[in-house]
């Protein structure tokens, strides 16, 4: 079984979907504190194949299946504190800076990620603290939708986890670097086509974003 920590918030939504789509079993850990973490948690608590818990030590003391893989997605003060307490396979999906690392993690570095439910405005998306507008360079250059990025994920989990680090960069990025360590992400629609469908979205529940 697969753990996800927490399992509410916008990105977390999307890899625990995917997850799911993919016949996982999920243990998630934390429940929703705002009514749009409800509503996200709503979507995925109905499914049999998802399991709440409090926490990691009521999931490993209730569940039938034991947990051999751990996700946290978050920023690094939640290992630092001691917060998250390590299986046997365990995955960081890192969304704060620094160079934090740990030799019992293989660390995902968070791009600058949109989609749904993510912190937005009319005119662009709220990233680490700094809001990026849609029509700037930084944005059209740097953005993965978030579907795209959850597959990649999903697709690490099937391979060996002896890899440390891993960042994900568009395609079309100039950026040269260690082929082992990035991950070139093709994107399935263009971020045009995926800003209108987005848009859609965001004034049909915008009450909730």
């Amino acid at each position: 079984m697969i753990a996800v920590a927490p399992c509410c918030g916008w990105i977390n939504y999307h890899l625990v979907q995917k997850l799911l789509n993919g016949g996982n079993n999920i243990a998630g850990i934390g429940f929703p504190k705002t009514e749009k973490e409800e509503l996200l948690y709503d979507f995925f608590g109905r499914n049999d194949h998802f399991h709440g818990f409090t926490s990691m030590e009521e999931a490993e003391e209730n569940n039938g299946s034991a947990i051999t893989t751990l996700i946290v997605v978050g920023c690094s003060s939640q290992i630092d504190e001691g917060k998250i307490q390590p299986v046997d396979r365990n995955i960081f999906i890192k969304v704060d800076d620094g160079d934090w690392h740990s030799e019992r993690w293989s660390i995902i570095d968070v791009p600058l990620l949109f989609g749904e439910w993510m912190p937005r405005d009319e005119t662009g998306i709220y990233f680490r603290n700094k809001h990026i507008p849609f029509d700037t360079a930084e944005f059209k250059e740097n953005a993965i939708y978030i579907g795209d990025f959850a597959e990649v994920v999903a697709g690490l989990l099937e391979g060996e986890t002896s890899w440390r680090r891993k960042r994900a960069i568009p395609d079309s990025s100039l950026e040269e670097g260690d082929n082992e360590n990035i991950i070139k992400m093709k994107a399935k629609k263009t971020i045009e086509a995926r800003l209108k469908e987005l848009d859609e979205h965001y004034r049909n529940y915008q009450e909730l974003y």
